[in-house]
């Protein structure tokens, strides 16, 4: 299929390809086959198209667990050689807006740009998390109370006139058969206080729970969040709680939470120009699955804006609170005796450099050579010459490590590292120098000349040839 849709969208010149790869290969919910699932290599196939087309931009999307395969590392490749600066991280969608947790891989790529392009403009809309209640109001959720069962210890109930329904437990199927109450959901009643607002959910993965407390933001949205009670479901003596007395989200209510609006369609079969309910026309389970895969609006738009920013070339300000960089005695004392810097001019130098490696902190590049290329293409309202002084400090500390790089391999030796300045270029061009021209060997004897067609031994006139190496 690649042969037809590559073409065919490489006409349309689209500036920008947002995409998901299929997940099911890596995520957590399904049978976790990886790269030996066929779906894998629609992940290549993504890198193929956009290599093929070349937009100003590309969003790729998928669960955090495709980091870990080689399908992803063979896509990140692709579009490194078709001229892309990659900024790959994991996000989490309650970090943007959203009252839920979701983590997912974000890998983007920018034509033109280093590497970590994208982290300093989209960590500008992050925000506080939101909780369920912060999204559907105070009042959402069940209170509970603890109080003191005769035959168990610590129970929880709705207090007041519910108290004793509450507590009245009968023997049933209980948590070692219906699978409810959790580790984590008795951890989190010890732990919380009198009056706190709970909602139940089908428990997902086996570290986590069925209680999430509406103070929070929802627990991540699964195909298996639509699972209702079993009917045979009973608390055991051993449960501190009736987990029936919960209350339930609807589908609206997590859509809500996920960050879609109210009045978000969610049914592909809505006739146009009929007011009908957003999810008239699909079934329950393909509702649940859509809403599970979903990238949450709120994140989608910090990425958009994000991008959006970056093409306007808009100037961004050093993230506060960033840890200042840490420069080591080792690299003052080269300053010292390498670059000859002392006083003032040694203190204004390492002053440089930690502003310098401010602006640039954000992108998590892993070498000052790296740093040194975002930097020369960041949009700045810098002085020209100040912005030349921030580079030079930044240009040395690349001149360091490039050196030092060559006594952790033990080429040189450390005491080499505070020679003088171009020591090393020097040295290393020494030691690649090609060896002297050998002396070209005699010429090699064929044969001999027959002219008095003996085998004497002491004739001289021989046929020669060049030797070998000409």
């Amino acid at each position: 299929m690649l042969a037809d849709i590559a073409p065919e969208l490489a006409q349309i010149k689209a500036d920008i390809i947002f995409g998901g790869p299929p997940c099911r290969p890596f995520s957590k919910a399904g049978k976790q086959r990886g790269d030996n699932d066929a779906l894998a290599a629609l992940t290549e196939a993504f890198a193929v198209i956009v290599a093929a087309n070349r937009p100003k931009y590309f969003v790729m999307e998928n669960v955090a667990g495709i980091t870990k395969s080689a399908v992803f590392k063979r896509a990140l490749g692709i579009f490194r050689n078709a001229g892309y600066a990659i900024s790959e991280d994991v996000f989490d969608a309650a970090d943007f807006g959203a009252a839920q947790r979701r983590k997912r891989c974000i890998c983007a790529g920018a034509l033109g740009d280093a590497d970590g392009w994208l982290f300093d403009y989209i960590n500008q809309y992050r925000q506080a998390p939101v909780s369920i209640a912060d999204i559907l109001g105070p009042d959402i959720g069940t209170t509970l109370y603890s109080s003191v069962d005769p035959t168990h210890g610590k129970a929880w109930s709705r207090g007041g006139i519910h108290a004793d329904r509450d507590l009245a437990f009968k023997k049933g199927r209980g948590s070692s058969k219906a699978g409810y109450i959790r580790k984590a959901d008795l951890a989190l009643l010890q732990q919380s206080g009198e009056g706190r607002r709970f909602i139940w959910r089908y428990p997902g993965g086996k570290n986590s729970g069925c209680l999430v407390p509406v103070d929070q933001p929802h627990s991540t949205i699964i195909s298996s969040t639509k699972t209702p009670f079993s009917k045979n479901y009973r608390p055991t003596r051993e449960e501190p709680v009736d987990l029936r007395i919960i209350d339930r989200l609807t589908f609206e209510d997590l859509s809500l939470l996920s960050g879609f609006p109210a009045n978000w369609v969610w049914s592909v079969n809505q006739a146009k120009g009929k007011a009908a309910s957003t999810t008239k026309g699909i079934s329950h389970s393909s509702l649940f699955q859509m809403l599970a895969n979903s990238v949450l609006p709120p994140m989608a738009e910090a990425i958009g804006r994000a991008i959006g920013d970056h093409h306007k070339r808009k100037v961004l300000q050093p993230a506060k609170g960033a840890t200042p960089f840490k420069i080591t005695r080792e690299y003052q004392t080269w300053l010292r005796q390498v670059k000859h810097l002392h006083g003032q001019p040694l203190t204004q130098e390492q002053s440089d450099l930690r502003n310098v490696k401010k602006l640039v902190a954000g992108r998590k590049l892993k070498s000052a050579e790296d740093e040194l290329q975002a930097f020369d293409i960041m949009p700045t309202t810098l002085a020209p010459s100040r912005r030349s002084n921030l580079r030079r400090a930044l240009s040395h500390l690349c001149e360091f490590e490039h050196i030092k790089s060559y006594v952790d391999c033990g080429m040189i030796a450390k005491s080499d590292l505070f020679k003088p300045d171009g020591w090393l270029d020097w040295y290393l061009a020494s030691y690649y120098k090609p060896a002297e021209q050998e002396v070209r060997p005699p010429a090699i004897i064929l044969g001999k000349n027959r002219k008095n067609s003996g085998t004497d031994a002491t004739a001289t006139d021989s046929r020669i040839v060049e030797t070998a190496d000409q």
